[in-house]
């Protein structure tokens, strides 16, 4: 939903321009969105066209300036497959970063309640384990954030 809510601001500052899977091409501005439609305002017609987001290729914004511009400067619009994976990084580096979490609740919780009977190893070894995990979720972060710029500009990457 946080990326719908980018675009549509982004459509409001630059002109829009969406391909569609059958190859036909639309520049206007984007009016409303939901998770499954979303609506464009073209200066060609003065009727509003309801998209439905499966017919949705690419979408990629303009300066009002012109469009040689962005496509001189090697601009290529937004790539939805890389946005589609920084969201996956960013659910495991989520998932990743609250179960090392959870594991480090758990360790001090059985640390405090133990007797002194035990030796204290597991809890000790879930603290560690529950921080190692939360240290390695970091990357999940950083792999986002490499697709989040490959998906806007593909020549920023090096891998």
């Amino acid at each position: 939903m946080k990326i719908i809510n980018f675009l549509f601001f982004l459509s409001m500052i630059y002109g829009v321009e969406i391909q569609l899977v059958d190859g036909n091409t639309i520049n206007g501005e984007i009016i409303s969105n939901s998770d499954t439609k979303m609506t464009i305002k073209t200066s060609y017609s003065e009727d509003l066209i309801e998209l439905d987001k499966s017919q949705i290729l690419n979408i990629s914004f303009d300066s009002s300036d012109s469009k040689k511009s962005n496509s001189e400067a090697g601009y290529q619009g937004i790539n939805k497959r890389d946005i589609q994976s920084a969201g996956k990084s960013l659910s495991k580096f989520r998932s990743q970063y609250y179960t090392g979490g959870i594991m480090q609740f758990l360790g001090y919780v059985l640390a405090a309640s133990e007797d002194g009977d035990g030796d204290g190893t597991a809890p000790i070894l879930l603290v560690i384990i529950g921080g190692l995990m939360q240290l390695t979720s970091f990357n999940h972060a950083g792999e986002a954030g490499e697709h989040l710029e490959r998906s806007i500009d593909p020549d920023t990457s090096n891998s």
